[in-house]
């Protein structure tokens, strides 16, 4: 069984420091403003050409995080640090966006790929398509359970990286928008400014039902060692060094084997935690239990004893580079040492070998004195030693020589393995939009009114088109083009959704509205029309030609773009615009509505939570997942004018039929409907 990586954050230099000394084979670091984590100290230039160079001199590797997504006004800024990437010597590169995985594909091929856990790939068929477009490592989901991570790890034909510590967001990763609708902070963007922290009620509960414990799979690492998982990673780029050292040095004695100390266990807590530690979704343990928010007790755990036991793990630098090394002290010869890290060698010659006048020098001495290397990140465990003669070795000799042939191997060692980059930018043509349709989806098949005829295509829950086949086929036989929507997310539910799909097809459906990388070929297989929804968080010309190149009909735009930067869009893939519904905030496998006092029977699949000003979101339910809605619904029927889009899709959830018909008569009249209103991210943008 081959032992899994150890990745840990370095969102600082000091992180850095701490996760190399503390034995991580692997680093994680963002670029620039490209970054999740765009608050930690992201390098850039010459900066994260020095940092990887400090790693490669201590055999670990370096993932740079560019997984944001791009805008089109910052393709040229996003070429650019791709290349800066690419010249630095980095080992990959980890993206969220597709348009930019397509850029570093075609320019950079030999840039090793990483697809970001924001890609939120939680199936095997969505491995197995990042595969197929050149991914060499696919982030997993955090929701997955240990069966349903395992299933996807024995069929991945690349890579695996599993999160084992550190924060869990409420949200599946890419799924939220929360900060971008309350603030205008952009997850995607890297920028989130955690509003789920603040308190979020269910009717009955803590006050805190948008805010996860942190999670902890450390005493799994076995479990997941045999189960073939690639890289253990840790969360936590804008934690102090100290976490990242207990995180590291507690994921190394597991992945070795050996007994956790119960000390280190209790000070990685206690340097940050949220109530403890969960493991509820690895263990398919989910519900009340995993929740938890940042305590006095939590904060004050944190003493100056604690940090300076954790110090202690990387005070000094961590010798983990064996070399192997000769010594030749031939009589009336230089004396020669060489070293060798089994890819590179050096060899240093000093002053001539003198004869032993006295006793000469033995071969143990020069062993030991040539063995010295404390305070580098090597040791010579065995050294080769050459006599002839009676041969006398100053003390300071073979220190000279060894000083000299350990720093010119930790030049090469350093030097930069630069990844060609020929970039040949796409000319792709403007896009206008000539005649624009409408399209709606509907969460139920009872709230479709006659008005929906206006529409080319009409999404019902594919669920619901298996379960209620008769009303689907009234629908077509009178004249509405009917179409399944998949949900956003499908743990451990793909053989289901293959067989509904194929069921869906042979009652004449022919459209599919897919929410995920995974759900792609799924719906081809089963023969439907793919078309990409908002959750694909498409916002570049690129990232639409790369889901065209995939074989998708059209696509719906990320609702986070405004219309200025919807009309700098390129390419001839139609696309669309949501311009109402009650926008999604979050989707989540652990219902914050079953939180409280109301249990999930009680609630039917539609419950409730209330922020601290009193403002009630609804939480609606479906196939495992719970999503979270804004409370006043996008409207903007009386901005369209202009707008670059060859559809608008409406997004019906909690509506009833009448209300549904009211929106339809409001958007024909190009008015507002009746009542609060937002328009959403349209005007105001994100950060």
């Amino acid at each position: 069984m081959i032992k899994p990586e150890i990745l840990a954050p370095a969102g600082s230099n000091e992180q850095l420091v701490a996760a190399v000394r503390a034995g991580a084979d692997a680093v994680y670091m963002g670029y620039g403003g490209f970054s999740a984590r765009a608050g930690a100290d992201n390098p850039k230039g010459d900066e994260l050409a020095r940092a990887v160079g400090y790693c490669h001199e201590r055999g670990v590797s370096v993932y740079v995080a560019m997984n944001t997504l791009i805008l089109e006004d910052e393709w040229k800024s996003a070429v650019l640090a791709a290349q800066d990437i690419c010249k630095s010597g980095a080992d990959a590169v980890i993206v969220q966006d597709l348009g930019l995985a397509h850029l570093f594909l075609q320019s950079a091929p030999d840039m090793p790929l990483h697809a970001s856990t924001q890609m939120t790939v939680h199936t095997p068929a969505g491995a197995v398509l990042l595969a197929s477009q050149g991914f060499k490592r696919i982030v997993l989901a955090r929701e997955l359970s240990k069966t349903e991570m395992q299933e996807i790890v024995c069929s991945s034909p690349v890579e695996t990286e599993v999160f084992v510590h550190g924060a869990m967001c409420m949200s599946v990763s890419g799924q939220c928008y929360l900060s971008s609708m309350l603030g205008g902070r952009s997850g995607n963007r890297g920028l989130c400014a955690q509003p789920c922290r603040l308190p979020f009620s269910a009717e009955g509960s803590n006050g805190y039902d948008l805010s996860l414990k942190d999670m902890s799979l450390v005493g799994h690492i076995p479990e997941l060692a045999k189960m073939g998982v690639t890289s253990l990673k840790i969360e936590g780029r804008l934690k102090r060094p100290e976490y990242v050292a207990a995180a590291v040095a507690a994921c190394k004695a597991a992945v070795c084997g050996q007994e956790l100390s119960p000390r280190l266990l209790k000070n990685l807590e206690a340097v940050f935690s949220r109530s403890g530690f969960s493991d509820g979704y690895f263990t398919g343990k989910r519900g009340k239990v995993m929740f938890g928010f940042r305590r006095k007790d939590d904060v004050t755990a944190a003493s100056s004893q604690v940090f300076a036991e954790l110090h202690s793990l990387y005070r000094e630098e961590r010798r983990s580079v064996d070399l192997q090394a000769s010594l030749k002290a031939h009589v009336g010869s230089a004396l020669e040492v060489e070293l060798s890290d089994g890819k590179n060698s050096v060899s240093v010659s000093g002053e001539t070998v003198s004869a032993a006048q006295n006793a000469p020098t033995s071969e143990e001495q020069l062993r030991k004195q040539l063995c010295k290397t404390g305070g580098t990140p090597y040791f010579i465990e065995h050294a080769d030693i050459k006599m002839q003669g009676n041969p006398f070795v100053a003390v300071t000799q073979i220190n000279a020589l060894r000083r000299s042939a350990l720093e010119q191997l930790s030049a090469l060692r350093r030097q930069k393995k630069v990844c060609e980059f020929d970039y040949r930018q796409e000319e792709l043509c403007a896009h206008i939009a000539d005649k624009t349709t409408i399209r709606a989806s509907f969460s139920s098949i009872g709230q479709i009114p006659d008005s929906a005829r206006m529409c080319e295509l009409v999404f019902v829950p594919l669920e619901q088109c298996t379960a209620q086949p008769e009303a689907v086929k009234k629908l077509i036989e009178s004249g509405f083009n009917v179409g399944v929507s998949l949900p956003g997310a499908t743990f451990g539910q793909e053989q289901s959704i293959k067989e509904m799909l194929k069921k869906a097809r042979k009652i004449g459906i022919e459209s599919a509205l897919v929410q995920n990388i995974g759900q792609i070929l799924p719906a081809k297989d089963a023969g439907m029309k793919i078309h990409a929804g908002q959750r694909l968080n498409l916002t570049n010309s690129s990232s639409l030609a790369a889901v065209q190149a995939l074989g998708i009909e059209d696509a719906a735009l990320s609702f986070e773009l405004t219309f200025s930067q919807i009309d700098m869009l390129g390419g001839d893939i139609k696309r669309g615009m949501l311009v109402y519904g009650h926008l999604p905030l979050m989707l989540t496998r652990n219902c914050p509505a079953a939180n409280g006092s109301k249990s999930c029977a009680q609630c039917g699949g539609h419950g409730t939570i209330t922020d601290r000003k009193g403002e009630s979101f609804d939480v609606m339910c479906r196939m495992g997942c719970s999503e979270l809605y804004n409370p006043v619904a996008l409207c903007i029927f009386d901005k369209l004018n202009g707008a670059n889009a060859d559809f608008y899709m409406l997004w019906f959830t909690k509506e009833s039929k009448d209300k549904a018909q009211q929106v339809f008569k409001a958007f024909a009249e190009q008015k507002k409907i009746s009542g609060k209103a937002t328009n959403g991210l349209y005007i105001r943008g994100i950060e």
